[in-house]
C-alpha cells in the first residue's frame, strides 16, 4: 500500500497526502488501512523506517552521523541524535561503539 514506495525515498520528506495520493485513497481511508496493516500511523511508520536505515548504517558504516542524517531524511544531525535517543535510549555515536561490526570504528 505505498510502503516500498515510501522506503524508496528515505531522504524525501513524504506528507500523509503524498502517501494517500500514491496508494490512490483518501487521506482518511489510507490512514485507516495503513494503521490496519503496520500497526503505526502513515507519519510513524517512515520515521520508524529512517530510524531503522539510520541504525544499520551507524552499525555497519564509519560514515559521520551528519552523512548519514542527512541520507536517512533526517535533515541534521540534531534530528537524528533526537530520535535515536528517544528510541533508542542512547546517541548514535554510543550505538556505532556498541554495536559495530569488527573491524568497522565509529567515524564520529
Amino acid at each position: 500500500m505505498g510502503r516500498e514506495w515510501a522506503l524508496e525515498r528515505p531522504a524525501e520528506p513524504l506528507t500523509l497526502e503524498d502517501m494517500a495520493r500514491h496508494a490512490h485513497m483518501s487521506v482518511r481511508t489510507f490512514t485507516r488501512r495503513f494503521r490496519q496493516e503496520t500497526g503505526l500511523s502513515p507519519l510513524k511508520w517512515p520515521a520508524r523506517r529512517r530510524l531503522a536505515h539510520a541504525r544499520h548504517l551507524l552499525e555497519s558504516t564509519t560514515l559521520p552521523v551528519a552523512r548519514i542524517a542527512k541520507a536517512c531524511g533526517f535533515g541534521d544531525p540534531v534530528a537524528l541524535r533526537r530520535q535515536f535517543h528517544t528510541y533508542v535510549g542512547r546517541s548514535p555515536a554510543a550505538n556505532s561503539r556498541t554495536h559495530s561490526a569488527p573491524g568497522v570504528t565509529a567515524g564520529r
